[in-house]
């Protein structure tokens, strides 16, 4: 992201996609974004992995998806995602995959993860 980037807020939901008070046209000139998440998954936290682990998790980035709050089951779409990255860039060069899931079977909000940071020696924590 650079400072002058313009995604469209508040106007738009992204490339083409006018928020319905918006003028028509608005949204055909920003910015696309880089990556996208359902609003009901809550991304959370995230880190990239440090060249340690092998393909395809080498140099992927890792979010953290907090899941749902009202949704049945409770906290559906709570994991965590991985995609694999460009090596200059570091930006994702796939769509989102699930590494880990099985979070909340009880409900509880301290049954979900919300943040993801990798060790210098190539371990992932969680909380």
């Amino acid at each position: 992201m650079h400072p002058t980037t313009n995604y469209g807020y508040p106007c738009c939901y992204g490339v083409g996609k006018e928020v319905p008070a918006a003028a028509a046209g608005t949204c055909g000139t920003i910015t696309a974004e880089v990556a996208q998440f359902v609003l009901s998954d809550t991304p959370f936290g995230l880190d990239w992995e440090h060249d340690v682990w092998p393909a395809p998790y080498q140099s992927a980035l890792f979010v953290v998806l907090h899941g749902s709050f009202y949704s049945r089951p409770a906290w559906q779409g709570a994991r965590i995602v991985y995609a694999p990255t460009n090596p200059t860039t570091h930006m994702p060069t796939t769509g989102w995959k699930d590494f880990l899931g099985g979070f909340g079977p009880g409900g509880s909000m301290l049954e979900r993860p919300s943040d993801v940071v990798f060790g210098p020696d190539g371990r992932m924590f969680f909380s």
